[in-house]
């Protein structure tokens, strides 16, 4: 293991361990990391999230055993996309790749392509994955057809008003309060997401350069609401992207950089 801040490479790919998670998806990321290496000369950061103060890594440490790699370990908890920013600030390479903890790399040349393409002129921001969808699609939401943001808006605003337990009083002021808070949160998705299509792409696997990540600066990263928001909202780092005249891609397998319309054809 190396020092952070010690290697020369051009590349730095971070990736985060989201400690509830366990050690076997780290395996797997492992795995297939020692088959498809990237094609491109990096370092290898690995971001531990969510250990307690001293707590045991060997598990994790074993498995990294004859990788060449750093390590960082965030002092507490926080939302993968706050992870993603000490990463940053800690990284003395130009250009960063974040994975998430449930990466699983299958082409060999991986890396390769997403810097190739977002090397290309004009282009400031790369991924592996993309997404038109939005969480101000309400009727999707309540329709059970959102994946996962349907999960997230349900903890807000359940499908209907809640059924009666209690008094009448009880019950009103009850009630009250789902519909308050469903208000709230409509207001706030409204508020903060466009409406379909919302193009952003996803930051479970994407690229850019360092210098771009720190100046999106760090959002209030609460809870995953505040996350999604950077993700996928209005001001979000696509948007953001979008907005100094720089091309977003979603890189294919076959190396090819598609534009948001185009994103579909990607595969």
């Amino acid at each position: 293991m190396r020092n952070i801040g010690s290697a020369s490479d051009a590349v730095c790919v971070a990736h985060l361990v989201w400690a509830p998670l366990g050690v076997e998806p780290f395996r797997q990321f492992v795995s297939s990391y020692r088959v498809n290496r990237g094609g491109v000369a990096h370092r290898l950061l690995v971001v531990y999230n969510g250990f307690e103060p001293g707590a045991e890594r060997g598990p994790y440490q074993r498995e990294l055993a004859g990788l060449a790699h750093d390590e960082l370990v965030l002092p507490r908890p926080v939302q993968d996309i706050a992870a993603y920013f000490a990463a940053a600030a800690a990284a003395p390479e130009p250009e960063i790749c974040f994975l998430n903890s449930y990466s699983d790399l299958l082409d060999p040349m991986w890396l390769s392509k997403l810097q190739h393409a977002l090397r290309t002129p004009g282009t400031g921001l790369v991924g592996a994955t993309g997404s038109w969808a939005s969480i101000r699609s309400l009727r999707q939401l309540h329709c059970g057809v959102g994946g996962a943001y349907h999960g997230l808006f349900a903890r807000y605003a359940p499908g209907g008003p809640p059924p009666p337990r209690f008094g009448p009083l009880a019950e009103g002021l009850r009630r009250g309060w789902w519909w308050l808070r469903s208000l709230w949160h409509w207001q706030r998705t409204w508020a903060r997401f466009d409406k379909f299509p919302a193009w952003h792409l996803r930051t479970n696997a994407f690229m850019l350069r360092r210098e771009t990540m720190l100046q999106t600066g760090p959002r209030d990263l609460r809870d995953k609401f505040d996350a999604l928001t950077y993700e996928s909202g209005k001001d979000s780092l696509t948007a953001r992207v979008l907005a100094a005249g720089q091309r977003v891609l979603v890189v294919g397998r076959d190396g090819v950089g598609y534009e948001p319309a185009r994103w579909p054809e990607s595969r």
